[in-house]
């Protein structure tokens, strides 16, 4: 993939905004780079993986999207009969639009959770973030049966705001050193809605007494 530019979402920033300020430009940077070069990223933060990984389907489909186009746009440029574009039937170019449409539909979910938003049930019948998935993206797997009755009863908007908190809380915890939640505790208590910021650690100033004991 190599492109002059690429398509930016506003949940992209969201994202960004979320992460501490010393990850925000190495993550901006590597994304820009996987838009326009087709450069994968080496990021080392798990929250920082686990946003790409969101991110990342959106950008090829616009990407083959555009490309999809562009080939379109110059078969009928160079179009020889009203029945055939380079060999190949309006009938096969319409099947490919097919092709691509489901294609497009795959990612619909994705970019409903970036952007904080629910799937749209009347096009999906299946969830946005079916609890199989968030099972799996807690990581903390206890009370099963009791988390799974509770997800069940939980909005298309919930999941959406629960696939999104999860990284941010998991980064949080880390950064503040203490146990994540009991899964049960999580869904129960909607902590999905909590403030998972991480607070900049002051920068610890050396005193002239301890900066003379140092020197001698």
């Amino acid at each position: 993939m190599c492109a002059k530019k690429f398509t930016v979402f506003e949940s992209y920033l969201d994202a960004i905004e979320e992460m501490p300020e010393e990850q925000q430009g190495v993550f901006a940077v590597g994304l820009i780079k996987y838009g326009i070069r087709g450069a994968m990223p080496d990021f080392k933060e798990s929250n920082q993986r686990i946003a790409f990984k969101l991110i990342k389907p959106i950008v090829d489909s616009h990407e083959k999207d555009n490309k999809r186009k562009k080939k379109q746009s110059e078969d009928v440029e160079s179009m020889e009969n009203p029945r055939k574009i380079h060999g190949k039937s309006t009938e096969s170019l319409m099947e490919q639009d097919m092709e691509h449409d489901k294609e497009k539909e795959s990612i619909t979910q994705i970019e409903f959770a970036l952007e904080g938003g629910s799937c749209p049930s009347e096009q999906k019948k299946t969830s946005c973030y079916p609890f199989e998935q968030f099972w799996e993206d807690y990581g903390l797997k206890q009370d099963r049966k009791r988390c799974e009755e509770k997800f069940k009863k939980l909005s298309e908007d919930d999941r959406a705001a629960i696939r999104l908190a999860i990284p941010r809380y998991k980064a949080y915890c880390q950064a503040k050193s203490i146990s994540m939640k009991n899964p049960l505790t999580f869904l129960n208590g909607a902590c999905w809605d909590d403030d998972f910021t991480i607070p900049q650690q002051p920068q610890q100033t050396e005193s002239p007494l301890e900066r003379g004991l140092r020197e001698d």
